[in-house]
């Protein structure tokens, strides 16, 4: 092969580097249950709040403890959206602005806390999003604040949904 050809597959090539990153990030998450991700602020570490989403580790922590008393209660709380990357939230940010995602509010890029890693948007046992009057967001209007979580945010965009990690 060309010296061009070898030097794509060699150990500098992107695709190289793609795939070690890739690995070395899958390693680091089943070592350490965390995950190196870009934020809005740069490179920082999330972790499984359940449901397959990610928040920053406090706030994962924190989420889970919430989940868990709100079991307690017969209240179940899930993380439907969590973290998003830069290029999520852009895609997110074109489509609402398009009209074609039904939320009243979507953040500009960098501007969202689920960029933060901080931001969770939180459905019950059926998966969907919560809505006012639902158990969960009575539950959560009487409890999240003793696990750190505010709706100030949530509030002012109508969203009952989204709870913030403000600890």
């Amino acid at each position: 092969g060309s010296s061009r050809q070898d030097a794509a597959r060699g150990p500098m090539s992107p695709l190289f580097l793609l795939a070690a990153g890739a690995a070395g990030s899958l390693g680091y998450l089943l070592v350490t249950g965390q995950k190196p991700v870009i934020g809005n602020h740069g490179l920082m570490l999330v972790a499984n709040a359940g449901n397959g989403q990610f928040l920053r580790p406090d706030v994962a922590e924190a989420f889970k403890q919430m989940a868990a008393a709100a079991a307690q209660d017969g209240t179940v709380l899930r993380a439907r959206s969590g973290f998003r990357s830069l290029v999520e939230q852009a895609e997110l940010y074109a489509k609402w602005k398009a009209g074609l995602y039904d939320v009243p509010a979507v953040a500009a890029p960098g501007k969202s806390n689920h960029g933060n890693g901080t931001a969770v948007e939180v459905a019950g046992a059926s998966g969907r999003r919560i809505t006012y009057g639902s158990p969960e967001f009575h539950w959560l209007t009487a409890y999240a604040a003793a696990y750190g979580f505010g709706w100030t945010e949530g509030r002012k965009v109508n969203e009952p949904w989204h709870w913030v990690y403000e600890a």
